[in-house]
């Protein structure tokens, strides 16, 4: 499966896209394979997720999303809405 983490460079984000990169990732119910995890967002991740899984997207959300493709999941910055900076 394909993942996108919006808000991806971020602390939370970058700890959700490193989850999905160890964890076993259930869907419906069913264990799924992390194909995939495109990171969006303004700036670079973190060195720490250098993984051939890992795709990172920098710029507005916006401009991007027609680059993103075919999705399964996709995990908005909902967390950050609050700062009212980049969420």
């Amino acid at each position: 499966m394909r993942f996108v983490v919006t808000g991806g460079s971020g602390f939370l984000g970058a700890r959700l896209a490193g989850e999905l990169l160890t964890e076993h990732v259930h869907v419906d119910g069913r264990r799924v394979a992390v194909d995939e995890v495109l990171i969006a967002d303004v700036v670079a991740p973190p060195a720490r997720l250098a993984d051939p899984r890992v795709r990172a997207m920098t710029g507005d959300l916006v401009d991007l999303l027609p680059a993103w493709g075919d999705v399964d999941v996709v995990f908005p910055p909902r967390w950050c809405g609050e700062r009212g900076g980049r969420g």
